[in-house]
C-alpha cells in the first residue's frame, strides 16, 4: 500500500514499554514518476537489560537484546485497480554476545475497487534467510504467505476485513 501514502512522508514513531523494553521505527516515502513509489525504513525492538543465566538457573549478570530492520521498498501501480510492491530488508539480531544477520524479501499484490470499496492482498513475506548465524546453523526466515480483503459497507461507517495468515502451514 505504499503507492496510497503522499509524497516525501516522514514518519517516526517510538514506544517505551515494560520492563524497559523500547520500539521504534522512521520511513520515508517519495514518489517516482506517475506510478512508483519508492521507501526506507527502519525499526527496532530493544528488550531492555535481563538478568544472565546459566541452564542451571546461576545469575551470572546482566545482558541486553536487540532486534533491527533495515528495509527499502518499492510499488508501482500496474493500472487503476493493482499495484505490485516489493521489500528488501537485512535483519539484525543480538541477544547477549551472540549476533546473527539475515536477508529478506516481501513480495506483494493489491488490488483496490474504490466505488466498491473493496480491497484485496496477497503478500509473501520473509522470504530469505541468515547470512550470518548466531551458532553454526544457518535457519530459514519465518516465511508468512497471506491473503486478506476489506469491504465497506455502503450506508454504514463499517467495514468487514478478513485475513488468513501462514497459509502454507495448514495443520
Amino acid at each position: 500500500l505504499l503507492s496510497s501514502v503522499d509524497d516525501n512522508t516522514v514518519n517516526f514513531n517510538f514506544l517505551s514499554y515494560m520492563q524497559g523494553a523500547k520500539m521504534g521505527s522512521a520511513a520515508f516515502v517519495k514518489t517516482a514518476g506517475t506510478r512508483g513509489t519508492w521507501g526506507v525504513g527502519t525499526q527496532f525492538v530493544g528488550y531492555g537489560s535481563m538478568p544472565e543465566t546459566t541452564s542451571a538457573g546461576q545469575i551470572l549478570g546482566d545482558t541486553k537484546a536487540l532486534d533491527m530492520a533495515f528495509s527499502g521498498m518499492y510499488s508501482y501501480n500496474l493500472n487503476d485497480f493493482w499495484v505490485g510492491a516489493v521489500s528488501a530488508k537485512v535483519i539484525y539480531s543480538k541477544y547477549g554476545p551472540y549476533s546473527s544477520v539475515g536477508l529478506a524479501t516481501d513480495l506483494s499484490i493489491n488490488y483496490f475497487d474504490e466505488k466498491k470499496d473493496f480491497t484485496m492482498s496477497l503478500v509473501a513475506a520473509n522470504l530469505g534467510g541468515q547470512v550470518k548465524a548466531f551458532a553454526d546453523d544457518h535457519e530459514r526466515l519465518p516465511f508468512n504467505l497471506q491473503w486478506g480483503f476489506t469491504k465497506g459497507m455502503a450506508h454504514a461507517p463499517l467495514r468487514f476485513s478478513v485475513t488468513l495468515t501462514d497459509l502454507t502451514h495448514w495443520s
